[in-house]
């Protein structure tokens, strides 16, 4: 039904309205960085997740994640495994699937993941630069820092359960 329908979540005007939100907020109200580095200039034109983001951020990417995995088991892979697949990078899943990713609707599901779990990461970026500020100092080089905790960020987006009453800064 949901491939009939053509369901689909426009992640383009999703981060739009994200950014035009920021913009409502004014300069220099959106992420309360101190001045310096180019990470943190680099953050200034990304839009931090607030709570009802956090929310609404991983419902939605939940949803499409089901969706995707729902395409990918129409094309012969079990469930379980078919899970597994999902949670790793769009090439990852791609070469899993060979030429059975071209098609249609699983591209779509495909694009959505990825343009999702990218604008994701992007939200919780804040989270990386205070975490290497409070670690900064203690013999570890902060690029090294940062490129750490972007990574990781992946890890918790796929590890992160909405429906408890906590935050993703916790995961």
């Amino acid at each position: 039904r949901l491939r009939r329908n053509g369901i689909a979540i426009d992640v383009a005007a999703y981060r739009q309205n994200r950014i035009d939100a920021m913009s409502a907020r004014g300069p220099g109200s959106a992420s309360g960085l101190r001045s310096g580095g180019f990470y943190q200039m680099e953050l200034r034109r990304y839009p931090a997740m607030d709570r009802e983001e956090e929310l609404r951020m991983a419902r939605r990417y939940e949803l499409i994640r089901w969706r995707t995995q729902l395409e990918v088991e129409a094309c012969g892979i079990k469930r379980e495994a078919a899970a597994e697949l999902v949670r790793k990078s769009r090439s990852a899943i791609e070469a899993e699937l060979g030429t059975r990713s071209g098609e249609g609707y699983l591209r779509q599901c495909l694009d959505e993941l990825e343009q999702l779990r990218n604008l994701y990461v992007e939200g919780a970026l804040h989270i990386v630069l205070s975490t290497v500020v409070r670690y900064r100092g203690l013999g570890v080089d902060s690029p090294d820092l940062i490129q750490e905790g972007n990574a990781s960020l992946f890890q918790a987006i796929e590890g992160f359960d909405w429906r408890p009453n906590v935050r993703f800064k916790t995961y």
